[in-house]
């Protein structure tokens, strides 16, 4: 039959999400779709009522509401494009930039805070051909320059916290540029109506503490980071809204490597932490996770000029972004939000045997993944969907409380492996046919269960991919890779794919 290769989740993967979600990733940018973005001339643009071209740029004059667009030809169905408009200024009133395919509009509002700054909207492109707009209010009075649509190109260019539209799945990478794998969660809500914007009054600033917006590259690679200037250990906080759940936030040094967030010590130079965790991210980034948010000022950073962590006079910056407060027990992937909280969907990922050169009668899957923590006592790697219950039954690899874990389900028999891990990326791997299902975990052989338990090759249609087939159970960590044969290998193979 030979190897066949897939490099691409979206080459394989049946996905779903129902709405955006982040993971770092490389990306970089295809060629430039649209024609004079940068209003050279007063050429290639339909202008509505008060726009005009003039001096490089393009204006409207409050008065009557309209847009500025212009049609793009776009590539293949389910590409991921990135719309980008330079906001000379805006007043009087707000806008949106959009993308327009058929019936469908995707659309990111424009408001005077966005006044200097460069707008992006991410979407994905469904195959039709469609436009670009930049629509106002009756009252609007703006000003754009350089408007851009090129596509989104995947796993090359530079590390970026990026924001995948819905239904687009999450390859990540970790700050070194090693792939993790596809990234698999359930669904949260960040309950910060303001992540980036830490100016509003949601966040209080002590006397000494002064902000600068848009003042550094983010995380996304965006220049939307915020600078502090303060003095005195001064703080800015965010008081508790009574929610049991996680708090955290991107962090990086300025002249200030040293903190207190919370009560807990914060050391960007050794990267250690006094409680929490803290993980890299590329340029200096970190993020900080503390599960404190039940107490009052859950949200209260003070920065110190050294490791003594005492009051001091001394002025220093440092810079932050994107904070976070899910109700939940662990975090999750950050959700952004302007203005209003928002939910992470959850992911949900299959494959149809049809595809793979599946075998009705034998078989062997081995999946390498890692999964961190999980609302449910049960999550999955993989899932063998053959029906769940009767004569189909189904066969699972995943983690059940903190063990790797094993399960054949068939008419309610339910057979559990387990071989204790560490939260590190491990290897599991079963072979199965009519006769019998051999597992194998890390390189152990845990077990053979009862005939009367396995799953019917025979009735197996999905390969479920880190959820179980209900649409639950999310693994909420990476799988690094799957790997099928279409027989079933021996002990000796299997653990030799798993060590």
């Amino acid at each position: 039959m030979g190897t066949k290769n897939f490099s691409s989740a979206n080459d394989l993967i049946t996905f779903s999400r129902a709405s955006g979600g982040t993971a770092l990733r490389r990306v970089a940018y295809g060629s430039e779709l649209v024609t004079n973005g940068t209003f050279d001339t007063d050429t290639d643009w339909t202008k509505g009522t008060g726009w005009s071209i003039s001096g490089g740029q393009a204006t409207h004059v409050a008065g009557t509401g309209s847009n500025l667009s212009q049609s793009v030809s776009y590539g293949s169905a389910g590409t991921v494009y990135a719309l980008s408009v330079d906001v000379v200024s805006i007043s009087g009133g707000s806008g949106s930039i959009q993308a327009r395919s058929g019936g469908t509009t995707t659309a990111k509002t424009i408001s005077s805070l966005d006044s200097g700054t460069t707008v992006t909207l991410i979407y994905g492109h469904d195959g039709l051909n469609t436009d670009v707009a930049i629509t106002t209010g009756a009252g609007t009075n703006i000003t754009v320059d350089n408007v851009s649509v090129k596509e989104v190109l995947f796993d090359q260019g530079d590390l970026t916290l990026f924001n995948h539209p819905a239904g687009i799945p999450r390859i990540e990478y970790d700050a070194d540029g090693n792939v993790l794998g596809l990234l698999v969660e359930e669904s949260r809500t960040n309950l910060l109506p303001y992540s980036e914007d830490f100016e509003q009054s949601l966040y209080v600033k002590d006397p000494s503490v002064s902000i600068t917006s848009t003042n550094n590259l983010s995380p996304s690679n965006e220049n939307n980071a915020t600078l502090i200037t303060v003095t005195d250990s001064q703080r800015i906080y965010a008081n508790n809204t009574s929610i049991t759940g996680v708090v955290s936030v991107f962090i990086k040094a300025g002249t200030f490597s040293n903190f207190k967030i919370k009560t807990n010590t914060v050391d960007l130079v050794t990267k250690t932490v006094s409680a929490g965790t803290l993980e890299e991210f590329p340029n200096g980034w970190f993020r900080y996770t503390s599960e404190e948010a039940t107490l009052a000022r859950f949200f209260q950073i003070q920065a110190y000029p050294n490791d003594s962590y005492l009051l001091h006079s001394d002025t220093g910056t440092y810079y932050i972004w994107g904070a976070q407060l899910e109700a939940g027990a662990f975090p999750t992937s950050y959700i952004p939000t302007d203005g209003a909280t928002a939910t992470r969907s959850a992911d949900v990922a299959s494959i149809p045997v049809a595809d793979f050169g599946y075998n009705q009668s034998e078989g062997t899957v081995v999946v390498e993944g890692t999964q961190y923590e999980s609302s449910a006592s049960i999550s999955r790697f993989v899932e063998l969907y053959g029906g769940g219950t009767g004569s189909g039954g189904s066969l699972s690899l995943g983690v059940y409380q903190d063990n790797s874990w094993i399960e054949t389900y068939n008419g309610d028999v339910l057979n559990l492996y387990d071989v204790k891990v560490s939260g590190e990326r491990q290897k599991m791997a079963s072979g199965f046919d009519s006769s019998g299902n051999t597992f194998c975990g890390d390189g152990n052989i845990l077990g053979t269960p009862s005939t009367s338990s396995l799953v019917n090759p025979s009735s197996v249609s999905l390969l479920y991919v880190g959820v179980h087939w209900a649409g639950i159970q999310q693994l909420n960590g990476h799988i690094k890779s799957i790997k099928y044969f279409p027989r079933k290998l021996t002990a000796a193979q299997l653990q030799e794919l798993t060590t």
